[in-house]
């Protein structure tokens, strides 16, 4: 559901308190242009069109990212760490980065059909054939690399003490799959 949050106050600058009740009320999760990160750039003191727009390719890169990393710990990560079985998303049909670069890597692979697994341990010895690819490392190296480009483009445009705090959030994304 895509929501549009509305609430300006004398100057054409968001309102804080209109803001955060509109979003205490929303009831879809954030839609693709994350719009929130657009909010807190305008509502912010000197916010600017070009700052809303920086953050908000920072906060897609960086959701990118996340989905990125969650795509190898779906592949790699035990159940303690996770809360699932390995390749619960391959087992679900899903398509994730790992899967596509393995099938890449491995002619095999490209011929599986993830609606042909039929259960938890069709799907873990799933896993392991990508692991056994190197797609993991890769996808890896790929998502810290997104991270990286999300840094760099903030910081032309926002001051020290904020790119700092931004970063923290960018390394910690990362930091949940090392």
């Amino acid at each position: 559901m895509r929501r549009k949050i509305v609430g300006r106050r004398p100057g054409g600058r968001a309102d804080e308190h209109a803001v955060a009740d509109q979003l205490l009320q929303a009831d879809g999760i954030v839609d693709e242009d994350l719009e929130l990160c657009r909010l807190g750039a305008l509502a912010a003191v000197q916010g600017t069109s070009s700052l809303a727009d920086a953050l908000g390719a920072f906060a897609r890169r960086i959701g990118l990212a996340f989905q990125m990393l969650d795509d190898v710990l779906d592949v790699s990560g035990p159940v303690e760490r996770t809360g699932k079985s390995r390749g619960t998303d391959l087992l679900d049909g899903t398509v994730t980065l790992p899967f596509i670069l393995a099938r890449e890597r491995e002619q095999e692979l490209a011929s599986v059909d993830l609606a042909s697994l039929c259960g938890p341990e069709q799907a873990e010895a799933l896993c392991e054939r990508i692991a056994a690819t190197g797609a993991l490392r890769e996808a890896r190296e790929r998502a810290l690399a997104v991270v990286a480009e999300a840094k760099a483009q903030l910081q032309a445009i926002l001051p020290d003490g904020r790119l700092a705090l931004l970063d923290l959030v960018a390394d910690a994304v990362v930091e949940r799959y090392r």
